[in-house]
């Protein structure tokens, strides 16, 4: 009994009880997995003038701090509040120039915030539905391969030159 107070003062557990620990490790490694195969395809999927490897870190980082956000909320309204304003202050000055990329941050963050409310099934099949699409569309005309992207110059002659 006192190794059990012990461990719930130093992990911070509250009343959940010493049986939650394995229930929020199995949440922290499926993100962590989830991620790796979100990663995964956009590594695949993505032209390689186009990767950051600090991008490529903060998809498998976002997930992870988002999940261990949500499994910190758990069922308070207060202290989600509060996170919310505590993040609100930050600002971020960092450009994404591909709105792919926005998509792909959107998605890790889905993933964090599922596996944080341990809505594992809702993880798992969200992710596997994202990645075949991801690849579905890599696949198809609307590949940005497809794509000609260019820029056309049109010069006019001086009008004051020409009278």
């Amino acid at each position: 009994m006192v190794l059990e107070d012990v461990l719930r003062t130093i992990v911070g557990l509250g009343n959940s009880g010493i049986e939650a620990i394995p229930l929020l490790l199995s949440a922290m490694m499926l993100t962590f997995l989830l991620s790796l195969l979100l990663v995964f395809t956009y590594d695949k999927t993505t032209p390689p003038g186009m990767k950051s490897p600090s991008f490529i870190q903060a998809l498998l980082l976002m997930s992870l701090v988002t999940a261990m956000i949500m499994q910190s909320i758990g069922d308070s309204l207060a202290l989600s509040f509060g996170i919310f304003g505590a993040l609100a202050i930050i600002r971020f000055r960092s450009n994404i120039s591909d709105l792919r990329d926005i998509a792909f941050l959107f998605a890790t963050m889905a993933i964090g915030i599922a596996c944080g409310v341990h809505s594992f099934a809702n993880a798992v099949l969200g992710t596997l539905f994202f990645c075949a699409l991801i690849f579905l569309l890599k696949y198809s005309p609307f590949d940005t391969a497809y794509s000609i992207r260019g820029s056309i110059r049109i010069e006019l002659p001086d009008l004051d030159a020409v009278r």
